[in-house]
């Protein structure tokens, strides 16, 4: 999945997709490096810490029991650990994130460096394998979706 994100502001902990079982994180706990979490389990952070007042692309490419993190097209690590795509919320009612949100994608599959190269592209150029599976955009408060 690839979001486009511009925070504001640093908090302890801001989640940017929310499940049962685990989370994307903007800003991990303990660390304030984007990561993932699995509920109950454990949180795994990238060498990364998002930059404030900028928009950064970050692309999560997740296989089974790794994941890897792009940040405007650059692959910035890989931890060993992997979590199903959590797409029960946008953020979560203490940790969400503060600043703005843009084009967040999601494929039904892991995508190449080349693939996330790809990505990084404006929207309406955009096209991957000739699928992409879905286009949801937050603009000024008004959540947008979109197959294509």
């Amino acid at each position: 999945m690839s979001v486009r994100v511009r925070p504001t502001a640093r908090t302890a902990d801001q989640v940017l997709l929310s499940s049962k079982a685990g989370a994307l994180k903007l800003m991990q706990h303990g660390t304030g490096e984007v990561g993932i979490t699995r509920y109950g389990s454990a949180d795994h952070s990238f060498p990364y810490t998002l930059p404030l007042d900028r928009w950064t692309t970050l692309t999560w490419v997740a296989d089974p029991g790794r994941t890897t993190l792009y940040a405007d097209g650059e692959r910035v690590g890989t931890v060993e650990a992997s979590i199903p795509l959590p797409m029960r919320s946008i953020g979560t009612e203490k940790a969400s994130l503060r600043g703005d949100l843009d084009e967040l994608l999601t494929w039904d599959e892991a995508l190449s460096p080349a693939q996330v190269q790809v990505a990084q592209q404006p929207s309406h150029t955009r096209v991957v394998r000739g699928r992409q599976v879905r286009h949801v955009a937050l603009r000024h408060g008004r959540l947008t979706t979109e197959t294509r």
